[in-house]
């Protein structure tokens, strides 16, 4: 119980950090823009990319069990 309320509070504060950056800037783009901002054009790039090449897969392995 101790690990699943941890976990919950862990989700909790990035939560409340995430909402801190959307409401700071609130431009288009999601997590991509926080990360350009932060690291540069490369690095958002990358993760965006990346994100969208494994979440299909994701969401197809999901169905296949």
């Amino acid at each position: 119980m101790g690990l699943w309320l941890a976990g919950g509070l862990v989700m909790l504060i990035g939560a409340m950090c995430y909402a801190e950056l959307g409401s700071t800037y609130p431009d288009s783009g999601g997590e991509s823009n926080f990360l350009v901002r932060a690291w540069g054009a490369p690095v958002g790039l990358t993760v965006s990319g990346s994100t969208a090449a494994v979440s299909p897969v994701a969401a197809w392995q999901g169905r296949c069990w």
